[in-house]
């Protein structure tokens, strides 16, 4: 790996120590290698723009930015302030230094919990050795895993659409008779299937016949909501996790009517959103305070409630379990599915890379093992998913193979 980055370097070098200087000219987002290419260059012109963006997220896929790790991007650290002189001459001295460190780890660890090990390479010797070490841990591959789904979710609306246009920009309104030309209306009342039925109803009076209309709905089977429309082909589920501004994923729920037209438009409504959009999930929720223990360690005379790791793993070993099931009842469409639903809707750690590539990295028979443990304790509702248990018998097998 580390081979591999060295030309990029010799390029950022050539850039730097040009007799001839080198200016970037930014507009729009400059990520990752791009930032460290304007970085390189002797001067940086930007747009003045909401658009303009500047960041580096390989840190978000466990990696170090390559270069600037390496050093090969250098920074002016002069000392220009008094402070600056200060603090320079205070650095002089080892044991200054130990705390400041000691201070920037235990922060670190607190941020990461110190399960992402890139931030704790970059203050060290992290060169591209290091670059290389981290693109081979299961956390880098497993965010990096994380990153696909929405490009093929793309490609897949892309081919679908293929010589139509996507809906066009949202607009807000009061009034249904602003609804008349509108290409899309996602509809988010109260979860009362009347309600819901006469909104539908009252829509599709007024917008056009090619007009797509979505639920928002959690609560009503979205068959059941599509027996109230005139068009049940033009009518969709688009469950938006809350809280929407902050939660990646959009969920697409289809009945047996929805088109493949209307299902492409939807996913391409949340893609023009920034969500992470997959389809047709179904969502399924142990121990309490009697026995002193549940998601918490409860103890008598005092509020302190600990979190009671135990119940952690038994929950997270289940929910993999479970998800193995879905996959098995074809709830899910693939195994990269149920890790982005996972990881985005509903918070598994995504420095595994979600359930099915963290099973693929600890392994099937280990969890198997665990499984039936459980279910000798807790009953059947623990019984391993027979597709584990294949997996247990058969390293080869992986749900991810790459």
């Amino acid at each position: 790996m580390a081979s591999q980055i060295a030309p990029g370097h010799e390029i950022f070098r050539r850039i730097e120590t040009s007799r001839k200087p080198f200016v970037a000219a930014i507009q729009g987002s400059c990520l990752g290698g791009g930032l460290e290419t304007a970085l390189a260059c002797r001067y940086r012109i930007a747009v003045k723009d909401s658009k303009t963006g500047f960041g580096l997220p390989e840190v978000m896929l466990g990696l170090l930015p390559g270069d600037i790790a390496s050093g090969k991007i250098k920074i002016d650290r002069s000392k220009k302030g008094l402070v600056d002189k200060l603090t320079a001459t205070a650095m002089q001295w080892d044991f200054v230094k130990n705390i400041v460190f000691k201070k920037a780890r235990e922060q670190v660890m607190k941020a990461s919990r110190g399960l992402y090990p890139a931030p704790l390479k970059a203050g060290f010797e992290a060169e591209a050795q290091g670059f290389g070490e981290l693109a081979m841990t299961p956390q880098s591959k497993g965010l990096i895993g994380l990153t696909r789904p929405t490009r093929a979710c793309t490609a897949a609306w892309d081919r679908s659409r293929r010589g139509s246009s996507p809906p066009s920009n949202g607009r807000e309104s009061l009034q249904y008779s602003k609804f008349k030309n509108v290409d899309c209306v996602i509809e988010a009342v109260f979860e009362d299937i009347n309600i819901k039925h006469k909104v539908i109803k009252e829509l599709e009076a007024v917008v056009p016949k090619h007009c797509i209309i979505a639920t928002n709905t959690s609560a009503i089977p979205i068959t059941k909501i599509a027996a109230g429309s005139s068009r049940p082909d033009k009518l969709i589920g688009m469950h938006y996790f809350s809280p929407v501004d902050k939660m990646q994923l959009l969920e697409i729920i289809r009945h047996p009517g929805t088109s493949d037209d209307t299902a492409a438009a939807a996913v391409a409504v949340g893609l023009r959103q920034g969500k992470v959009v997959v389809t047709d999930l179904v969502q399924a929720g142990f121990m309490g305070r009697k026995s002193g223990k549940g998601f918490y360690v409860y103890e008598k005379g005092t509020k302190n409630r600990d979190v009671n790791q135990d119940a952690i793993k038994i929950l997270k070993d289940k929910f993999v379990n479970e998800a193995v099931l879905s996959l098995e009842e074809k709830i899910l469409h693939s195994p990269l599915e149920g890790d982005v639903g996972a990881v985005f809707g509903l918070g598994f750690p995504p420095f595994t890379g979600g359930p099915f590539r963290w099973v693929d990295q600890f392994g099937a028979d280990k969890l198997v093992k665990k499984m039936e443990e459980y279910q000798g304790l807790y009953g059947a509702p623990f019984k391993p998913a027979q597709t584990l248990v294949d997996m247990a018998k058969d390293p080869s097998k992986k749900f991810h193979q790459n």
